[in-house]
Order: structure tokens, then sequence, then C-alpha cells
């Protein structure tokens, strides 16, 4: 039996401290009117979270286990409000908006992976080394995505969006190179940090060029071109980091069925956000009212994902179930992207919203198509033809992006 190497009830904390964060995010961030107060309310209820953690580890079950959960607490709890105090600090020569930004995303953009980290290692501990890196390349794809909404409807927004995410990412990267878990891929972690996060650089600085000597374009056209491009790169360089770290080859004989469970939800999920957003813009008239309506598509979207990856994850030495995972991963990461549609609809008027609108049933389309084929085709194609196409997908992949990258830049440059 696969038993957590912790009393549970850590984890318990841990996942409603994580719940209660994201219900705050959603319900209270119009109202959040500057930096210093979100810093002090989230020191307070962080620091209740931290005493009930010590309340735990006093327990008599958690004797010989005190010193781990203590680190557990350290990482999940402590280590984000040092980022957030850290972030404030560093946002204190911005504007009040700019600042709000900063620290808000500078806090939740090392919570959230921290505190799924400190989770994990609740169940199987210390040592148990799991793909950690390619969870911090998801999540911070899963960030750049739900912002991309606001920086779109305001580029200014976008440096310290940008700058927040990046700075909490490369904080807890710092942390993490130094933890046990993380031991055998530690080269790993800089390596892909370096690709996601200092990797749009050098394209922003090739793109600001092009803006201006080959465009023409004045100072702030060139400016949110430049944002737009360093946030499309963002999120293409981590699309390839997700890529390439994917789960291996599984042999025919380790393969796990699908099951009941997941072909249900699988099925769900083709047909749900379709109708829910269809629904959503009946009842908003189109998202001219009520745009808090189309959070339902979303909200749909991360439970169906998180329970499909649920389905799908590996235990008790057990293989993933790569159709449910693989799914369950995209329908998140359509989740944070219509996050942004949803609030560019409700942001703009016009054929600028039914743009947007067009948008969202081309992201759910795409999701429905990607859910066919990987949930449900992959799995009656012959083994030889998915091995074939696994290995030539590593080298075509980096070939087209290659290729891709090569044909913008030759068009701006006629």
């Amino acid at each position: 039996m696969n038993e957590s190497k912790y009393p549970k009830s850590l984890s318990i904390l841990l996942a409603l401290n994580l719940c209660l964060l994201l219900t705050m995010l959603i319900t209270s961030m119009d109202e959040i009117g500057d930096g210093a107060k979100f810093v002090t309310g989230m020191t307070g209820l962080q620091s209740i979270v931290l005493a009930l953690g010590l309340g735990l580890i006093a327990l008599p079950k958690a004797k010989g286990k005190r010193r781990g959960m203590l680190g557990i607490l350290g990482v999940a709890i402590v280590a984000p409000v040092i980022i957030l105090v850290c972030g404030h600090l560093l946002a204190e020569g911005m504007d009040r908006t700019e600042q709000r930004v900063f620290t808000l995303l500078s806090f939740y953009a090392a919570a959230v992976p921290l505190l799924m980290l400190g989770v994990v290692v609740v169940h199987d501990g210390w040592d148990a080394n799991p793909n950690s890196v390619r969870r911090q390349c998801f999540l911070y794809l899963c960030f750049l995505l739900g912002v991309a909404g606001v920086v779109v409807n305001d580029t200014d927004l976008g440096p310290p969006a940008l700058l927040a995410i990046g700075f909490a990412m490369i904080s807890q990267s710092l942390l993490l190179i130094c933890l046990p878990i993380m031991k055998g891929c530690r080269l790993r972690l800089i390596g892909m940090g370096i690709l996601t996060i200092i990797g749009p650089i050098p394209v922003a600085a090739v793109t600001a060029r092009i803006a201006k000597d080959l465009l023409n374009l004045r100072s702030g056209d060139r400016f949110d071109m430049v944002m737009l491009v360093v946030f499309a790169t963002a999120i293409a360089l981590s699309l390839h980091a997700l890529f390439w770290l994917r789960h291996g080859w599984i042999a025919e004989e380790a393969k796990r069925k699908v099951g009941v469970s997941g072909n249900i939800v699988l099925g769900l999920n083709l047909i749900a956000p379709l109708g829910l957003y269809a629904l959503a813009l009946g009842l908003t008239d189109g998202g001219r009212r009520d745009e808090g309506l189309l959070l339902l598509v979303p909200g749909w979207l991360f439970f169906a994902g998180l329970t499909l990856m649920a389905l799908g994850r590996g235990m008790g030495g057990l293989q993933p179930i790569k159709p449910l995972r693989g799914t369950g991963e995209m329908s998140f990461l359509i989740g944070e992207a219509m996050l942004s549609v949803a609030f560019l609809i409700g942001e703009t008027r016009g054929n600028e919203r039914d743009l947007y609108v067009a948008i969202g049933f081309g992201l759910l389309g795409f999701l429905a198509l990607h859910h066919v084929m990987r949930g449900f085709i992959s799995r009656w194609v012959h083994n030889s033809i998915q091995r074939f196409l696994f290995k030539w997908t590593v080298r075509g992949v980096p070939t087209l992006i290659v290729l891709a990258i090569i044909g913008v830049s030759a068009y701006y440059a006629l």
C-alpha cells in the first residue's frame, strides 16, 4: 500500500491553504488597494497556517517525522512569505498599479508551486525525486497564460507582470536546487530556467531593433510590439520546455488502461466546455453584462483538468496513464487561456469583443480536437507507429520551431 511518508493532516492543511489563497485571488482581487496592505494580510494569514502546522508537528503521531515536517512548512509556507516581502521591496519604485501587480503575482507565482510541492513531499517524502522541473515549467506557463489578457489589454502592465513571475520562479528555483528532492535534476532545472525566463530577453532586443529600424514604429507602438512578442516568446519557450520534459516511452506491458471513469471525464470535457461557453455568452448577451458568468468555462476546465491528471498520475511504482495526464494538462492550460479571454471580452467593445469571443471558440475547439486525438485515437494506433512518432517528434518539433523563428525574421527583414 502506498502510504504517505508524513501525516495526511499536514497535506490537508496545505491543500486547504492553497484553495483559500486561490479563492481570495478570485473574489478580492479588485479590492487590493496597495501592496503594503496585501503583504500585511497575506503574512498574517500564512502565520496562522504556520501555527496550525506547528500544532500538527507537536502531536504524538508526528514523532520521528518532525524534522521533515518542519522542512515542508518552511518550503510551502515561510518561503512564499519571504519572496512576497522581497518582491514588495523591489516594487517600491513603481507606481501604485504596477506595485500591486508585481506584489500580487510574485506571491502567487511562488505560493502555488511551493504549496503543491509540499503536498507531493508529504505523500512521497523528500527523497522521492518527482519530475519537479516539468511541474515548475508547467506552472510558469499557467501564470503566463493567465495574465496574458491583462497584458494584451494594457501593455504597460506587461513588464511588472513578467518581472514578477520571473522573480518568483527564479527565487523558488534557487531554493529548490538546495533540496534533496531535486537530486539528479538540478542542472536541468537551471537549463530550463535559462531557456524559459532568460530566453525572451534577446528576442525582445531583436524585436525592438526591427520595430525601430525596419518598421519605423513610434516609441509607444514599439513598446507594445516588444511586450506582446516577449510574452508570446515566453509562452512558446515554455511549451518547448514541457515537450522536452515529457515522460519517456512506456513499454506496452507497463501501460495502464484509461478505465471507465477516465473515459467519462474525457467525454464530458469534449462537450461541456463548448456548451458552457455558449450558455455563458447567451446569459451575458455576448459578454456585454454579468461577465463573471464567463468564468464558468475556466472553472470547469480546471476541475476537469485536475481530475484527469489525478486519474492519470503514476503511483505505487506504476507508470502514469499518458492519455489522461496529457489531456488533463491541456485542459488546465486552455482554462488559463480562457481566463484571459473572459477578461478581454469584459474589457473590450464592438468588433474587438467579437474577435475575442471567436478566439474562445477556437481555443475550445482545439481542446476538443486534442482530446479526440490524444485521449482516444492515440490508443487505437499500433504500438510500432506510436514508437515511430514518439522518436521523430523529438527531432521534428524543435526543427519546426527553428524554421518558424527564421521565417518570421525573414518576413520582417524583407
